[in-house]
């Protein structure tokens, strides 16, 4: 468990490095933010399972808008809120709520699953105070959970680096510290704004809004003001809450192993992979995935390096000296950048986390056309 928590902090380290450094590739594109959902959904449901909570999603009936994003950095912000959500939440449920903000001037005017628990008419404005949105469309989507609250006194600070909130003298750390203030990161960039609202004993409700325009932000968006309004912001609701249905399944063809020690890396990866029409069959460690490969014969192996007993290094050599799997192609995803060692090991392709699963995509195809028809 240790790590774990020691490769997921490396692992943020290296994110936000990336960020405040200007070195982080952006593929922004017209994104489905009801998709963006569901694949955050789905790589966490395995860790709510573990607690039985479940996860509702509710839109309003005519769905969320379309957003100009980088998809698999929103499915990032999405699951790490998720994620938090989860861990601090012991019964109850976590709830995902979408909806529209339409904001002209002092007035705010909110459409779909709003207001949100814990908060009366009289103080919903106090969610926009400071934010100082811009005139336009918005959509919204806040992660509610029903665990312990945040005090009073650390909300403002949730979204500062190395940050974690609660008493740390009687309890263990839960995170990295850095998740939140990657979320920040991220959401800036779109040009959205992020915040939080808690009570203690009752739960917290993560937010972020996105402006609806379709144009590329800015490379850089300085942090939300959060200086106090003394406006009062009227706000109405309206419309009736519905369930996002699943998303259909395409045809599969060909099949990938999925090795990684990390069950929500690897339920994101079948999502991801899944709907992109190929097979998916898993392993939790090295010893299965050796186990798999020479059992199932797939047509793609992605194989994380960093699992106990038999790393995906040791998988590789192996199954490369085995001529049974030599000529499968394997795409090694790794946070440690040691690219010379996985491709002199045989790997074909090394990728590294957090995963651009847009490029993995692409890697996954050529690879499989590239090997052919057996």
């Amino acid at each position: 468990r240790e790590s774990r928590r020691l490769t997921r902090l490396i692992n943020d380290v290296l994110d936000i490095a990336k960020m405040e450094a200007g070195r982080v590739e952006w593929h922004m594109a017209e994104t489905d933010l009801s998709g963006v959902i569901q694949s955050a959904v789905a790589a966490t449901s395995a860790l709510a399972e573990e607690k039985n909570l479940p996860i509702q999603v509710t839109l309003p009936p005519e769905g969320l808008p379309p957003v100009w994003g980088d998809r698999d950095r929103l499915i990032q912000v999405m699951t790490n809120l998720l994620s938090n959500a989860i861990k601090f939440t012991d019964r109850g449920q976590i709830e995902v709520r979408g909806w529209r903000l339409t904001v002209e001037g002092e007035t705010f005017r909110c459409t779909g699953p709003f207001p949100l628990p814990y908060e009366p008419a009289s103080e919903i404005q106090e969610t926009f105070t400071g934010l100082h949105f811009s005139d336009g469309e918005w959509v919204v989507v806040s992660v509610v959970d029903t665990g312990i609250g945040i005090p009073d006194e650390d909300l403002p600070r949730v979204f500062e680096k190395f940050t974690q909130v609660g008493d740390t003298l009687t309890e263990k750390p839960r995170g990295t510290g850095l998740g939140l203030s990657i979320c920040r990161e991220i959401i800036e960039h779109h040009g959205g704004r992020i915040w939080a609202r808690s009570r203690l004993g009752l739960g917290s409700t993560f937010s972020f809004a996105l402006p609806l325009e379709a144009v590329p932000p800015p490379d850089r968006v300085g942090p939300a003001a959060w200086s106090p309004s003394t406006t009062a912001q009227p706000v109405t609701a309206h419309s009736p809450l519905i369930a996002t249905p699943a998303l259909p399944t395409r045809k599969r063809k060909h099949t990938i192993l999925v090795a990684d020690d990390e069950a929500n890396i690897r339920r994101m990866l079948r999502q991801e992979l899944s709907e992109a029409g190929y097979r998916v069959i898993e392993a939790a460690d090295g010893a299965e995935a050796l186990a798999q490969a020479r059992q199932q014969q797939p047509d793609l192996i992605v194989l994380d390096v960093m699992m106990p007993g038999v790393s995906g290094f040791d998988v590789t050599s192996a199954l490369k000296a085995d001529e049974r799997t030599q000529k499968i192609p394997i795409v090694i995803l790794s946070i440690v950048e040691d690219r010379e060692r996985g491709l002199r090991l045989g790997a074909d392709a090394y990728l590294t986390k957090p995963v651009d699963t847009v490029r993995l995509l692409k890697v996954v195809e050529t690879l499989i056309a590239t090997r052919g028809p057996e």
